[in-house]
């Protein structure tokens, strides 16, 4: 008996000792998996809070430039150098942290010395079924840098609204890349145009590297289509194309109110542009997605790459023409330049940017 308890506690006690050496294995193992991922986050970590300093509101430049350059000099040393360098590193993601908590307390502001055409907010105002949209632009350009300013308020009837329209402007013969527009169609052939844009200060230069890190407030724009697109067509010379979007009237209404909701928000909270979080596309799905909330679509790479989107579009059957012609076809005669002739009259622009859409009826027809 004795000798059989004896061996039932050694079996206990090695099983014991065994159980002990497996929880620290699975600890262990946990714990280097954990400093290998803090290892590889180590680079993209350091570099977003090398320019978080270098764009941060620092007082003066030399002291944003200062900090960047001690952070970017310090933590590669501190690695090297420093005994233990796993304590070195979870120190350095420490003063990451700080860096980033400070980024994110940095607020937006609506205060500054806006460029011309950012200087005014729109906003609406709603009395049930009419809206009333103030600081409408309307610029009258003569070139690109002559023009003038000029804003109006005009009175929607809601229940009128029909169409819903997405224009792609590229410059510079970009290809993936492209500023993305909405222009809302009432059956009286009226239409108001959306952008939303980076509201730049004077001096300042848009830019993408910059956009990452808090340098531009947002503003959207609600204009005529002669100030917004006519100036993009013939004035810079940039190339817009014009697609229609599939959508019931009551989905285009959905829209439309979400956008007049989300402008209005901007004048008492306004926001930070972001290169690629709040862009002239992304910060337009949420309210594009009002309108088919059952809806749900993969993520997809050339929603970042705007310029590619309306071939995404069109895969997705979003496009009014797009099953009855190949992509390429609706593409090509969806450039609007080729519509306007030289000495045209401006007051046609809204319909001779639309000229193609006649022939998209005439091939849907059986």
């Amino acid at each position: 008996m004795r000798r059989g308890n004896r061996m039932r506690s050694i079996v206990f006690k090695s099983k014991a000792i065994f159980s002990r050496r497996s929880r620290r294995r699975r600890i262990g193992e946990k714990a280097g998996f954990f400093m290998i991922t803090l290892r590889l986050l180590m680079l993209p970590v350091w570099l977003w809070s090398i320019g978080a300093l270098y764009y941060s509101n620092l007082p003066w430049s030399w002291t944003r430039t200062a900090a960047a350059w001690i952070l970017a000099l310090t933590i590669p040393l501190a690695l090297i150098f420093l005994p233990r360098r796993n304590r070195t590193m979870i120190v350095s993601y420490g003063c990451f942290l700080s860096i980033a908590i400070w980024y994110i307390l940095i607020p937006a502001s609506n205060r500054g010395d806006w460029r011309t055409g950012n200087q005014v907010l729109p906003f609406a105002v709603t009395n049930g079924d009419n809206v009333t949209i103030n600081r409408i632009r309307d610029y009258d350009y003569r070139s690109e840098n002559d023009f003038k300013e000029q804003y109006e308020s005009r009175t929607y009837d809601i229940r009128r609204l029909r169409t819903l329209d997405i224009l792609l402007s590229y410059w510079d013969n970009n290809k993936s890349v492209a500023h993305m527009m909405l222009s809302f169609g009432f059956d009286d052939g009226n239409f108001l145009a959306v952008s939303v844009e980076t509201r730049l200060k004077k001096g300042q230069v848009q830019g993408g590297l910059p956009g990452f890190f808090k340098q531009y407030g947002v503003i959207c724009i609600l204009a005529d289509e002669r100030d917004l697109i006519r100036l993009r067509t013939d004035f810079r010379g940039e190339k817009v194309y014009l697609y229609r979007l599939k959508m019931e009237p009551e989905e285009v209404r959905l829209i439309f109110k979400d956008i007049l909701r989300r402008t209005n928000t901007l004048i008492s909270h306004p926001k930070f542009y972001n290169t690629l979080t709040f862009n002239c596309v992304t910060s337009l799905i949420p309210s594009l997605r009002v309108a088919r909330t059952h809806q749900r679509y993969k993520w997809d790479y050339r929603v970042m790459l705007n310029g590619l989107s309306d071939h995404l579009m069109w895969e997705r059957g979003l496009l009014i023409g797009g099953n009855h012609m190949t992509f390429e076809k609706l593409k090509e005669i969806s450039l609007v330049n080729q519509y306007l002739s030289p000495g045209y009259n401006p007051k046609q622009y809204s319909r001779l940017i639309r000229t193609h859409l006649d022939k998209i009826a005439q091939e849907q027809q059986p």
